[in-house]
């Protein structure tokens, strides 16, 4: 005899975009970060899954400092086996704002 009446939850893997590095810029008044490498991301083995979107990064503030954080957002997912993953964008990104020089 098999049971019956049974559930159970099954929790959306994480897939981590991988890839990217940010690149230190002058002092320009704004927080666009500027990302380099190439986005991507490892599903389960057999899955069907494709990156997409456009990658951005963005400083949390437009100030000078070293190793400021940089946060990526933009990158998605699709296809057949998209619903069973969760994207997390790339984390742990610095760079640095450069102070401006004065005359």
């Amino acid at each position: 005899q098999h049971p019956t009446g049974l559930t159970a939850n099954i929790t959306k893997a994480n897939l981590a975009v991988t890839g990217l590095s940010a690149f230190s810029k002058a002092y320009d008044g704004n927080t666009v970060a500027k990302l380099g490498g190439a986005a991507k991301i490892s599903p389960l083995l057999g899955d069907i899954v494709t990156l997409g979107g456009s990658a951005h990064g963005m400083f949390a503030n437009p100030w000078y400092g070293t190793n400021k954080a940089v946060t990526v957002y933009g990158n998605t997912i699709s296809g057949i086996d998209a619903p069973n993953y969760r994207l997390v964008q790339q984390t742990g990104l610095t760079a640095n704002i450069i102070k401006p020089k004065r005359p």
